[in-house]
């Protein structure tokens, strides 16, 4: 009697002891997928609550121009296939420029010579413009029949001249800051998506052509003919040229950057420290002289000598 009251109670321990082993095993795993689903909020969270507010720093998908602001030596914007972006830190952090909606890619952002403080950005739904530094943008009220700006560019020697390039429609030149346009040239099956007007020569205009390459045109941009020589003219996506020096003019083509310093007859490659920086847009502070080149990421480099020796910017 004793002996199976003895098992009786060594089987109830034994079922009691795995019932509280499975339920140490239970609450372990419970406890392990509580704190995964919490820690999985917490990141959710915190990335929520940096990344609320639109103007929040980006991720640069493919930067297509850089424009130092002539206000202050530290405020940059960038024209992404993201938005329109500013720095106000020389480029350590970026914010989207208040108003830009997000998925409205930009193709150029310039300023505008002689107007301190006035910017011109074009994207693919309109043209837009900021007269106090970057801070807020409207958008400029047009003829155009569209407003999918493939490339855009303001004549450094006189401001009021604008060209854009619309797909599919063609080149288009304004002789009063973009309210009204004349239709210049039709381009078929094809786009230009760089443009750049010589300084003191208004007539002379820099292109990339999708399909023929780097072009040059000597009437406004009525005929164009190719830009031979040494640079690689069927892959350039930047153009700038000098206005204190109008024989200059810099180029990057192939993700390197190239000098002319004939008025773009003949290049040769330029920028000592950029070597395998992949660079793709190049802008220019007004004020300062300093030049800016940025890859596809918006990693920046700047030269403080015309050029010829580049840094990080950091």
């Amino acid at each position: 009697m004793r002996e199976a009251k003895a098992k009786e109670a060594k089987q109830e321990l034994r079922l009691s002891g795995n019932f509280f082993s499975r339920l140490s095993t239970d609450a372990i795993v419970g406890l392990i997928i509580a704190s995964v689903v919490l820690l999985v909020f917490v990141v959710f969270f915190f990335r929520y609550w940096n990344s609320r507010d639109s103007t929040d720093a980006p991720t640069f998908n493919q930067v297509s121009a850089i424009a130092p602001s002539d206000l202050n030596a530290k405020t940059l914007f960038i024209a992404d296939i993201n938005g329109l972006f500013r720095s106000a830190n020389g480029g350590k952090d970026w914010k989207r420029a208040p108003g830009i909606a997000k998925g409205e890619a930009y193709r150029a952002v310039e300023v505008v010579p002689g107007s301190p403080g006035t910017l011109i950005a074009a994207g693919s739904h309109s043209l837009r413009r900021s007269t106090d530094g970057g801070k807020t943008w409207t958008i400029v009220a047009n003829d155009l029949p569209s407003q999918d700006f493939q490339s855009f560019t303001i004549d450094p020697v006189q401001p009021n001249t604008f060209y854009a390039y619309l797909n599919p429609e063609g080149l288009f030149r304004s002789d009063n800051s973009g309210a009204a346009w004349t239709k210049v040239t039709s381009f078929e099956n094809a786009s230009l998506t760089t443009l750049a007007v010589k300084p003191g020569e208004p007539k002379l205009l820099f292109a990339f052509h999708s399909s023929r390459g780097l072009l040059r045109s000597r009437d406004g941009g009525v005929t164009f003919e190719p830009v031979t020589g040494t640079l690689p003219a069927t892959s350039v996506t930047d153009v700038l040229p000098i206005p204190n020096d109008p024989q200059t003019v810099f180029a990057i083509a192939s993700r390197t950057l190239y000098r002319s310093k004939d008025g773009g007859t003949t290049w040769a490659k330029a920028g000592q420290g950029l070597s395998g920086a992949n660079v793709i847009a190049i802008g220019r502070d007004g004020a300062t002289g300093t030049l800016f080149a940025a890859d596809p990421t918006g990693f920046l480099y700047s030269s403080t000598d015309g050029g010829e020796n580049w840094l990080p910017q950091t």
